[in-house]
């Protein structure tokens, strides 16, 4: 297990996600902004400080989140 990002770290990924979520709101694009976002890749597993995915996935359809 990765240890927790510093604090100023952690400012500066919400920070960016919080604009860039602004971006995609005033865009009004079909997609959706989320932090700590976990990717499965051949190699493992990574842990994304901010990701953007279509909001038809993010609303369920082809989530695995349910």
């Amino acid at each position: 297990m990765s240890r927790s990002s510093s604090v100023p770290h952690q400012r500066v990924s919400l920070r960016f996600a919080v604009l860039l979520s602004a971006v995609v709101d005033a865009a009004d694009a079909l997609l959706e902004v989320l932090e700590t976002v976990n990717v499965v890749v051949p190699d493992g597993l990574l842990i994304l400080d901010c990701g953007v995915r279509s909001r038809d996935l993010v609303d369920g359809f082809g989530s695995r989140d349910r």
